[in-house]
């Protein structure tokens, strides 16, 4: 048998920890400093689309290919409830830096805020040559989506509006 190849990568905040998320769509926890593994995730079968830590490395979160998100807590490597987005999936994903809420996109090119506590979901837009990438300024002030023809659209965190979109790059 074949072992699972690793396809998404996440180092937890302070460095200490690698999240390696698998074809089989398990999650696998590494020690970085004694090259060791913790713990390994598989509570389903499916697409793994994403992973990431919050920013207080206290959670570890995997999107899946069929809109469910899995989180986990890292002080028991307990599961957490999960929480399922009917009919999307995870594109790209990033935390609030407080780690409540977290931005999403979607394969249609569409952008979410899905609140974690609440698990509310507000559609802030859309990208139209689709949203493939997200990054959020450290100050958690502004969000920038990047589409798949290269051009991004940059976001108030605040209003949850878009305030310019940035072209792309022309050959």
């Amino acid at each position: 048998m074949i072992d699972p190849i690793a396809i998404y990568l996440a180092f937890s905040p302070d460095g200490k920890l690698l999240a390696a998320g698998c074809t089989n769509g398990s999650v696998r926890l590494w020690n970085v400093a004694t090259k060791q593994e913790l713990c390994s995730f598989l509570n389903r079968a499916g697409n793994l689309h994403r992973i990431a830590f919050t920013p207080n490395g206290r959670q570890l979160a995997v999107g899946y290919a069929d809109g469910t998100l899995l989180r986990w807590d890292m002080m028991t490597y307990r599961s957490l409830r999960p929480i399922q987005r009917p009919g999307d999936n995870f594109f790209a994903m990033v935390f609030t830096p407080d780690g409540n809420s977290l931005f999403i996109t979607n394969n249609d090119g569409s952008v979410h805020i899905l609140n974690l506590c609440t698990e509310r979901e507000i559609r802030l837009g859309q990208q139209a040559d689709g949203a493939m990438a997200l990054s959020l300024s450290p100050d958690g002030k502004t969000l920038v989506t990047g589409g798949g023809k290269g051009s991004m659209q940059v976001w108030d965190v605040a209003s949850l509006r878009m305030k310019y979109r940035l072209p792309g790059h022309q050959a």
